[in-house]
């Protein structure tokens, strides 16, 4: 089946853009032009003018708070980057991509709101100013790194990661929110006293140095024994 590009329009009547107020017509071209300046050439426009691509989008390095109020991404198959913009905002951001999403580094988010609620491989919100993780997607099929942020807790982040969660570097007081189940954890230089919610099962690598954590015995034999993890980096832990 010949996928459609550019002029044809995909029937869907989820309408929501095209109430923006200087017509249908007039905003679809301005959508066009603002695809054609930033090098984006295979994409089909929805009824609702949002906007599906066929290829990665890659809109790092271009300064901006917000996508303009005119864009709105669909399912973006491939990957989708937007970092390093000082962006404030994720609205217009896609609500599906097949493989990766990345909005770290260079940005001053404070959420996800307006992100991907379906990601397909990594997920990336690292050196932002995250203060919560609300909008994240509940699941990640690939790493999730939201570190260097100032998050105090992971609520609202993915309940499902198949890879590792990266978390470092944040002001975390507990570890509320992670997923029970992962490959690894990596939690380092953080404020953490306890392991309360430490994940039922880590199958590679848990790091947890640079923290506040006092540590029994039996804590230790649980870390140690139990998850049968293959690295542990413990820092400078105080025991009882």
């Amino acid at each position: 089946m010949r996928a459609k590009f550019i002029n044809e329009i995909k029937q869907d009547k989820s309408s929501g853009l095209s109430a923006i107020g200087i017509g249908k017509e007039a905003t679809r071209k301005t959508i066009i032009k603002w695809l054609d300046d930033h090098m984006i050439k295979f994409y089909t426009i929805n009824e609702d003018l949002s906007i599906d691509t066929f290829e990665s989008i890659d809109l790092s390095l271009y300064e901006m708070d917000e996508l303009p109020e005119f864009i709105q991404f669909g399912k973006v198959r491939g990957s989708f980057s937007i970092s390093e913009c000082n962006l404030k905002r994720l609205r217009g951001c896609p609500k599906e991509v097949t493989e990766a999403f990345r909005c770290g580094m260079g940005n001053n988010l404070n959420n996800l709101e307006g992100g991907p609620s379906i990601v397909g491989a990594a997920y990336s919100c690292s050196h932002n100013s995250l203060t919560s993780l609300k909008g994240a997607p509940e699941i990640i099929h690939g790493v999730f790194q939201c570190n260097n942020n100032n998050l105090t807790s992971l609520e609202y982040g993915p309940k499902i990661v198949d890879m590792s969660y990266i978390c470092n570097s944040n002001k975390l007081t507990t570890l509320l929110g992670v997923p029970t189940i992962l490959t690894s954890l990596v939690a380092f230089n953080n404020n953490l006293t306890n392991l309360k919610y430490l994940p039922k099962k880590i199958s590679r690598k848990l790091d947890i140095r640079d923290n506040n954590i006092v540590i029994s015995p039996e804590l230790e034999e649980h870390i140690e024994k139990k998850l049968r993890l293959q690295m542990v980096s413990y820092g400078m832990f105080q025991h009882t």
